[in-house]
């Protein structure tokens, strides 16, 4: 049986050195394994960042809205129709740059709560037109 010592000095050297060599692959496979995982949720955490900015911006133009057609429900003459016309075409605008957001809004990735109450947005704009020609 062949010792160790009777082995020539880089095999001897490949022995020692293959367990620090494989200790180091297998932290650096966690190490990145860890590092993908931290990613993955930084991005999503960014999409619902931007999520939130759209939807702010729009509940905020549609509150405008909501508040100028009180004005114009309440007045006896067409005093405030031009300012309800103007509001109602920057909540357009708003509601515009959201739609395709939330179309393209990753379900399986952020969760199905999430998904669901972007389905709910989506059916109140819907039935915001509606209520939009009862002011009228």
């Amino acid at each position: 049986m062949p010792s160790l010592v009777n082995t020539k000095l880089p095999a001897q050297l490949a022995l020692v050195l293959a367990a620090p060599i494989i200790g180091l692959a297998v932290a650096g496979a966690l190490l990145v394994h860890r590092e993908a995982g931290l990613a993955w949720e930084l991005e999503e955490f960014e999409s619902i960042a931007i999520l939130s900015t759209h939807l702010g911006d729009t509940v905020h133009e549609v509150q405008k809205e909501r508040g100028i057609s009180t004005l114009f429900a309440s007045a006896a003459n067409d005093r405030y129709k031009d300012a309800l016309a103007a509001q109602r075409q920057a909540a357009d605008a708003r509601i515009a740059l959201l739609k395709p957001f939330l179309a393209n809004f990753e379900k399986g990735k952020n969760g199905m709560q999430l998904a669901s109450q972007i389905g709910q947005i989506r059916s109140a704009l819907v039935e915001m037109s509606a209520t939009r020609k009862l002011v009228d």
